[in-house]
This record gives C-alpha cells, sequence and structure tokens, in this order.
C-alpha cells in the first residue's frame, strides 16, 4: 500500500494521457524516490492543516437598516428560525447588522446592504443549510466549518459571487451538483466529512486554487478534476483511494498534491515519466 503527500515545488509538463498506470510494488525502490520533472511526492503526514476554528465570531461592518436588502434579511432570518444553535447567537432584539459572523457590504458601495460573508465556524450548528441562503447574491465567503450541517441546498449554485466555501468538519454524505456552477470560486474546503463520492461537475471550477478533500470515505475521485487548470493546491489524504486518474497529471498548475493515508497501489505513468509530479516515493504496507 502506497502512502504519499506532495511537498511544494514547481510543476512542469505532463506526459500523454494514453499511457497506463505503473503498479507500484516493493521492488520500486521506496527508499529512494523515482526521478522526474516538476514536484515531488514524499512519505510523511500532510503539513498543511488548516486554521484553527473561529470561535467566537464577531459583527462586522454596520450599514444603515435603510441601505439592508430585504432578500437578504430574510435570508438570515429564515435559518435562525430553522436553526435552534443560531437563535441564542443571532438576538432577534438586535439589528441583524450587529449578529456575529455576519458581514454586510460597506454603506455606498455596489453590495451596500447585502450579505458579503457568513463566517461562523465552530457553532455546532445543526440541521440543512436553508435554500435561501441561495439568494445571497453579493456573498463571497461562506465560512462554515467545525458545525453539524447534514446537507447544503442546490440553490447554493446560485451564488455567483462567492469566491471561499468551507464546510469542512461538518456531517456531509453528499454536495449537490450544482457548486460547478460557482465560476468565481477559488477555495473549496470539504474536509472531514462523510463523503463518498464528489460531483463531475467541480471539474467545471476554472477559477479554483485549492479543492480539500481529506478525511472523507472516497474511494475514487472524478478524472474531471484534470479539467481544473488554475488548481494549485488538491488535497486528497486520508481517504479509500487506491488509485488516482491519469488526468490528474494534467493540472499544469499544481503545485501541492497530498495522497497521504491512502492504499493506493498505482499512480499515473504521467506522473513517473515526465508530468506534474518530480519525485515519487513509493513504499508497500
Amino acid at each position: 500500500m502506497l502512502s504519499a503527500h506532495l511537498l511544494h515545488a514547481p510543476v512542469a509538463r505532463v506526459a500523454h494521457p494514453s499511457r497506463p498506470s505503473t503498479p507500484l510494488t516493493p521492488h520500486a525502490h521506496p527508499s529512494r524516490p523515482m526521478q522526474c520533472l516538476g514536484a515531488r511526492i514524499a512519505l510523511a503526514p500532510s503539513g498543511l492543516r488548516g486554521a484553527k476554528p473561529v470561535r467566537q465570531a464577531r459583527p462586522f461592518s454596520r450599514v444603515a437598516a435603510s441601505e439592508l436588502v430585504d432578500t437578504d434579511v430574510n435570508a438570515l432570518r429564515a435559518w435562525r428560525e430553522q436553526c435552534p444553535e443560531l437563535h441564542a447567537l443571532w438576538d432577534e432584539s438586535k439589528p441583524v447588522t450587529k449578529w456575529q459572523g455576519v458581514k454586510f457590504g460597506k454603506a455606498g458601495g455596489a453590495d451596500a446592504g447585502q450579505v458579503v460573508k457568513i463566517q461562523l465556524q465552530n457553532f455546532d450548528l445543526t440541521g440543512d443549510v436553508p435554500v435561501e441562503l441561495g439568494g445571497l447574491t453579493a456573498l463571497k465567503g461562506l465560512m462554515l466549518r467545525e458545525n453539524r450541517l447534514t446537507s447544503v441546498p442546490a440553490a447554493l449554485g446560485g451564488l455567483t459571487a462567492l469566491k471561499t466555501l468551507d464546510l469542512g468538519r461538518n456531517q456531509l454524505t453528499s454536495v449537490p451538483v450544482e457548486l460547478g456552477t460557482l465560476t468565481a470560486l477559488t477555495t473549496l474546503d470539504l474536509h472531514g466529512n462523510q463523503l463518498t463520492s464528489v460531483p463531475v461537475e467541480l471539474g467545471a471550477l476554472t477559477a479554483l486554487e485549492t479543492l480539500n478533500l481529506r478525511e472523507n470515505l472516497l474511494t475514487s475521485v472524478p478524472a474531471e478534476l484534470g479539467a481544473l487548470t488554475a488548481l494549485q493546491t488538491l488535497i486528497l489524504s486520508k481517504n479509500q483511494l487506491t488509485s488516482v486518474p491519469a488526468e490528474l497529471g494534467g493540472l499544469t498548475a499544481l503545485i501541492f498534491l497530498d495522497l497521504y493515508g491512502n492504499p493506493l497501489t498505482s499512480v499515473p505513468a504521467e506522473w513517473e515519466e515526465g508530468g506534474a509530479l518530480d519525485e515519487i516515493g513509493a513504499v508497500s504496507r
């Protein structure tokens, strides 16, 4: 079984995609890496860690009540209504502009009165992310890590301004295919959930730079992820992968790939023959 992760280094050319994957055996010189061009994989736990959970969210910028957009305010109220944990966190007697973890666009700006960020990490929020959040058209950041959320709606595909979506360490068993329409998204973090697969539509996220799928139940990842031309960081560690698609060798912007803690038996031949990776350390366990 191969356990490996990629450390920081530049990326080079990709070999022909038709080449078959090369099995890794105890004869693959586990004591020394195999040479290629580009970046490198080493045998050690990932050094990349997520930021510490935010344990107390704070209200962000203030705007006048007259500037608030009704659709956005109603979306927040709908979520408060269905999520018991938000009853105390978002005091109904206070203006929504003072609700913890919610940021509105600045007065006078193009997004004045609209919600531009929601950051509610480590508050044990339960249930579903409400459909109404899909109407927050100015939302740029949705950070809901370290909660107990069980599903997210297809309506999130309407968040056309969204750049960061962090749903790490919740209780998700799936994510909607509509996430593939978030063309402005640069960071997608789904680590620490119970995902057995991810939608092939994620391959359409052409602006995506970071994709974290660590610590799920994945047995495979879509070959379509090889189309993520802006992707620089791909974290697949601690899943149940026995192989990865050869198409990932086409990730020309990739500088960090983490495969540690998977029962890998082979890697794409492109990575051994001048593809996206420089050095591959192989070992049977």
